[in-house]
């Protein structure tokens, strides 16, 4: 309009502008003017246009944000609010903007306040802000907040921008989370209180076991040593010139005592078999000649009581088999004296033939009889402990009930099992069932394998030996004989009856030998462990009436050199002396260590387990002093085949059960430690 306005007065003066000088006609420029001004009318609109695009963008993304998001001001009016914000706490955007946040919400309004002024005056954000607030409709609700400052367009913080997450279900699982938690370790702690509980009744219930085993092993002993008194001089008095009332007495008491005995066998026996302590020794035998021997013993029973009794054994039986010979021979005893037991007329029929079953080999024994039988209801209740099929027979018959119920268990044992075939009043088949074990490579040898091998009989003053044996046995009657063989062998002896002289007496004068024949098992473990720890190079032999060979390998790991097994002949026990002292008579000119410190490890590695299994025993019945011994024959191991790890911890262990002030958890951690590192080396790691 300026310039419009200037035209014109120039136009009214009437100094038109010249064509000659290049100007532009006022008409065109009027026209250039206005097109322009047309165009930047229409790229404001375009930009206006635009703007109001990016600000629907804007709101729209602004309220899509899952997340609430609010402007505050300086002094907290809420200059901004998306959509999600007015939902949690249950408003409208309108209802929000312009009011002042600390006063519509005054809970949390001084926390909430300190945050956003330490925002504001230090232009920093804040992150991770965990707050819980109430909504409108009073609901509780978790968020965690991101603060950031908001600055005007002079560089100048007018405000904070609150980014706030909505965490109340996570919260609510974290929550349930820490509570599912403090319930495992309640139960965590209820289960260790319960282990620890069974652990001492596990204990008690140990220590039961061998105040019990120990009493049968002492009963057994106190029982049969008068048995077999009565029994002997009753077969005496029978030789003897007596009158038919004497002779019948005699026979009473020869009868009552052998039934006494074998009750008192019965209750041993399943005494160890229910203590899973019952030593089964596999071995190859001759069936028949098994059936034989039990023939001979059984035949004149029978025949006594005028049944007839009838063998047969089939041609085809293998020539060995591989079985425990004794258990099967109690076996059979037991079936066929129970058969002629229940029987008073016909005959009782013993027969051995081989058979095949699902493709395995087998063995079958058949006790057949023509006695009472047994009702079919009845017929599972006899393999029961101290249980007869009828309560009449226990009366008629006596007896226990013990007899097939331990029948049944060894079969068990041995691998095989007991079926029965039964008509009342017609008679029963009882049959052991054996898998065929046979042996894979049969010997050349003339000689029966099953035979025991010949010892010969020593002449007791000349077998070899001159030496000082130190006898440590408690039982009163035992010393006197060992004592009197060993004296008239040649050999000096001195008896004692407790470890504390034994260590005593060696240390006062060295023995060339101890024996040990201590009755309990455990004490003569522990005897050898401290005698072997007093003297490396002494030879120490036990005499145990344990035949099992867990019990010979424990005593081995204590620091045995031999175990005799009772009963020990004369030319076993002068035999094993003298390859004993033959060999300290080496050691004694000798110097050189007797093992190799470089070779070897398969003696470790059948040692290991056996010492770890002793050394859980030990601490499981509290035996600290015995797990101090066994720790040092750890030590001794690591040392002689250069396992520095397990020499270490093995004598830090032996040196805190020494000193006696390790604790419980500190024994349990180095226990744990000593327990892996053997399995380590077991592995060959």
């Amino acid at each position: 309009m300026f310039r419009t306005d200037r035209t014109e007065q120039k136009r009214s003066s009437g100094s038109a502008p010249s064509s000659s000088n290049g100007a532009m006609p006022p008409e065109t420029l009027l026209r250039e003017t206005h097109q322009k001004w047309v165009q930047a009318l229409e790229e404001q609109k375009r930009l206006q246009a635009k703007l109001e695009h990016l600000e629907r963008d804007f709101h729209t993304i602004f309220d899509s944000v899952p997340a609430m998001i609010w402007y505050r001001d300086r002094q907290g009016t809420i200059l901004r609010a998306n959509r999600c914000a007015a939902e949690s706490v249950g408003l409208s955007v309108e209802e929000l903007v312009g009011k002042n946040y600390y006063e519509l919400f005054p809970d949390g309004a001084q926390k909430a306040l300190e945050k956003d002024m330490q925002v504001v005056l230090s232009g920093r954000p804040l992150y991770k802000q965990l707050r819980k607030y109430v909504t409108a409709d009073n609901r509780v609700r978790w968020v965690l907040a991101d603060r950031i400052p908001y600055w005007d367009e002079n560089g100048q913080v007018a405000g904070v921008i609150v980014f706030a997450q909505d965490i109340t279900e996570q919260k609510a699982a974290e929550d349930e989370l820490h509570q599912a938690n403090r319930q495992i370790e309640r139960a965590n702690r209820q289960l260790r209180a319960a282990a620890e509980r069974a652990r001492i009744l596990a204990e008690e219930a140990a220590a039961a076991n061998r105040a019990k085993s120990e009493f049968l092993a002492h009963m057994s002993h106190e029982l049969r040593t008068p048995m077999n008194a009565i029994l002997g001089f009753a077969d005496i008095l029978q030789e003897e010139a007596l009158t038919e009332e004497q002779r019948q007495y005699v026979q009473t008491i020869q009868r009552s005592a052998s039934n006494l005995l074998t009750l008192i066998n019965e209750i041993l026996d399943f005494s160890k078999i229910e203590a899973g302590k019952l030593h089964i020794e596999m071995m190859p035998c001759s069936c028949t000649e098994v059936v034989r021997e039990v023939a001979e013993l059984m035949e004149h029973t029978a025949r006594s009581k005028g049944l007839e009794f009838r063998v047969d054994c089939a041609p085809d039986l293998p020539g060995v088999m591989y079985t425990d010979p004794m258990r099967l021979r109690q076996c059979l005893l037991n079936l066929i004296g129970n058969a002629v037991k229940f029987t008073e007329k016909g005959f009782i029929a013993v027969r051995v033939y081989p058979e095949t079953a699902a493709g395995q080999k087998r063995i079958r024994f058949d006790v057949q009889d023509t006695g009472i039988g047994i009702e079919p209801a009845r017929q599972s209740l006899i393999f029961e402990s101290f249980t007869q099929a009828d309560s009449s027979i226990c009366r008629k018959y006596g007896g226990t009930g013990l007899g097939l119920a331990i029948t049944r268990r060894l079969m068990g044992l041995l691998g095989g099992h007991v079926e029965l075939a039964s008509q009342p009043g017609k008679g029963s088949t009882f049959s052991l069932i054996l898998p065929c074990f046979v042996e894979p490579v049969q010997s050349t040898s003339a000689a029966d394998p099953s035979a025991p091998a010949a010892v010969p009989q020593e002449d007791d003053r000349h077998i070899g030996c001159i030496g000082r044996i130190l006898l440590l046995d408690s039982d009163p009657p035992n010393p006197v004989h060992a004592s009197l063989l060993l004296r008239r062998a040649g050999l000096d002896v001195c008896v004692v009856q407790s470890l504390r002289e034994a260590l005593e007496e060696h240390k006062q004068k060295p023995f060339n030998l101890v024996l040990i024949a201590l009755q309990k098992v455990q004490e003569a473990r522990k005897a050898a462990a401290r005698l072997r720890n007093a003297d490396e190079h002494l030879p120490i032999v036990i005499i145990t009436g344990d035949s099992s060979s867990k019990t010979a390998e424990q005593f081995k790991i204590a620091g045995c050199n031999a175990v005799l097994v009772e009963p020990v002949s004369r030319g076993q026990l002068y035999e094993t002396l003298r390859s004993f002292l033959s060999i300290q008579a080496a050691l004694s000119v000798s110097e050189e260590p007797a093992a190799s410190e470089t070779g070897g490890t398969e003696d470790l590695y059948e040692a290991l387990p056996v010492l770890t299994e002793q050394i859980r025993e030990c601490y499981a019945r509290s035996d600290y002093e015995t797990l101090a011994e066994y720790a040092g024959r750890l030590v001794e191991l690591g040392q002689r085949f250069r396992r520095s790890g397990l020499a270490d911890k093995a004598g830090r262990l032996q040196k805190a059960l020494a000193g006696g002030t390790v604790q419980p958890d500190e024994l349990q951690r180095q226990l744990d430690e000593l327990n892996d590192l053997c399995l380590q080396i077991m592995l060959g790691r």
